[in-house]
């Protein structure tokens, strides 16, 4: 059934309304996932799948990388962190009118291309670094682009299990590229490796080319063009965001979340080589257990965020997240068994991230379903205006790439001097303490109340 427009009269609008409020339910339900809403969980899943597909074909045999082209555990730390310093460069652009979406999408997909092939034609430490910048600008681009779309076009109801979906399929990116770097490592090394991502990356830029539309950022051009004309600033649109209470709390969570993931990518290979003296498949297998618990988590998570308050799944999870913390650094100071330590860790990592995981569906369900009711609030009392999902996915990401940049700096920092149990509790206490605030700082979330209080 069409859709009244504006110049439908009134009492038309209302008989209409009517007439759609008895249609069957069963109706909207088999309505609910279309083909152009599937491509568009199917496209952002590719694209974070290839994410962490390439994260983890570094990150768990780094050490190894590092003893063979010569370089140190601070420089380890410097590999990690160059992703960030391409999130930083490709963040500007997402957010005012230089390029098309469109035009700024493919330019991410070809970044992605260039990356690995940049060492697959000469591995090395710079190299390393290089590929590193230019995988995180277009990774960038595509995550703000791509995942905005997906908050719009993807309703409610279901936007907990598409999240969760897509958190999945990213976790399997982190299933895979661990087996994928043990496998072909010893056939053709470090060069090998990146010519299959060169490949499959590819692959990506061919279905964006196929299946992406243009009226998917129609809103998005037509917001940042108004916001532009009224002669509104960057600064001036980020600090309207941040005065908003509820989102600061979440984005707090957010930071810890993602300091941990960085920290512990850094921390958990170096504890498997150097105290558990682990074989390189060992080790895979090891990162395989792991990651295989977070599609189950993001599976789960995402059916949770649907049929329970998406305030409880985060903010338990959270809570559970902190114990298992705390468990884990227990066992390894008992100088544990490697399947003992395994099952410990496997346990901390079915939590996952606000993006993946148990905890993943629920944080972007609860962050875009606030965007949505404080657009609500400001249309019905101030002005009109649409969803700022561009400047809240790129405040997410801003703030993912402090993270991932600051949790392996501090963790190759004091790592040698403290050691793992020791890394990993301090972070524990910090990250407990900020979470519980931000718990309550956002408990009237859990009631689904009025929110118009939550301005300051």
């Amino acid at each position: 059934m069409e859709e009244p427009d504006e110049k439908t009269p009134v009492s038309c609008r209302g008989k209409h309304l009517q007439y759609k409020a008895l249609e069957p339910q069963a109706v909207e339900e088999s309505s609910l996932w279309t083909r152009e809403r599937i491509i568009i969980v199917g496209l952002n899943s590719y694209n974070v799948f290839m994410w962490s597909v390439y994260y983890t074909v570094l990150v768990p045999l780094l050490p190894m990388y590092a003893r063979r082209y010569g370089f140190s555990e601070f420089h380890q730390g410097i590999v990690l962190a160059c992703l960030q310093l391409g999130w930083f460069v490709g963040l500007p652009l997402v957010n005012k009118a230089y390029l098309k979406p469109l035009t700024m999408v493919y330019i991410g997909s070809v970044a992605l291309v260039i990356a690995p092939a940049i060492v697959a034609f000469h591995p090395s430490f710079w190299t390393l670094c290089i590929s590193r910048v230019i995988e995180g600008f277009g990774t960038c681009l595509l995550v703000v682009l791509m995942t905005s779309v997906m908050a719009r076009e993807i309703p409610e109801e279901i936007r907990g299990f598409a999240f969760g979906l897509r958190g999945s399929i990213a976790s399997l990116g982190f299933f895979f590229g661990p087996l994928a770097g043990h496998v072909l490592y010893p056939y053709g090394g470090l060069r090998l490796i990146m010519s299959v991502l060169t490949v499959m990356s590819l692959v990506g830029l061919v279905l964006y080319i196929l299946f992406m539309q243009r009226h998917w950022f129609a809103s998005y051009e037509a917001r940042i063009a108004s916001l532009e004309a009224q002669g509104m600033s960057l600064t001036a649109r980020f600090s309207a965001l941040l005065r908003e209470s509820l989102l600061r709390w979440l984005l707090c969570c957010h930071f810890f979340s993602w300091f941990f993931l960085g920290m512990i990518f850094m921390v958990v290979p170096q504890y498997m080589t150097e105290e558990l003296a682990l074989t390189s498949t060992m080790i895979t297998v090891f990162w395989l257990a792991c990651e295989a618990s977070k599609i189950f988590g993001a599976l789960a998570g995402g059916c949770l965020a649907d049929n329970l308050k998406p305030w409880d799944v985060f903010f338990g999870g959270l809570s559970v997240l902190h114990a298992a913390q705390v468990v884990l650094v227990v066992i390894a100071l008992q100088s544990p068994s490697a399947w003992v330590f395994l099952l410990s860790c496997s346990f901390v990592f079915v939590f996952g991230t606000t993006e993946d995981g148990i905890l993943g569906p629920s944080f972007m369900k609860l962050i875009t379903s606030l965007e949505t009711r404080l657009c609500e609030i400001d249309k019905r009392e101030t002005t009109r205006r649409e969803e700022r999902f561009e400047e809240i996915l790129s405040s997410l990401e801003f703030i993912t790439s402090v993270a991932m940049l600051l949790g392996p700096l501090y963790a190759g920092s004091v790592y040698a001097t403290i050691g793992f149990s020791m890394t990993v509790m301090l972070f524990a206490i910090v990250s407990s303490v900020a979470n519980t605030c931000s718990a309550c700082g956002t408990f009237q979330l859990r009631h689904a109340a009025p929110i118009i209080a939550s301005k300051v």
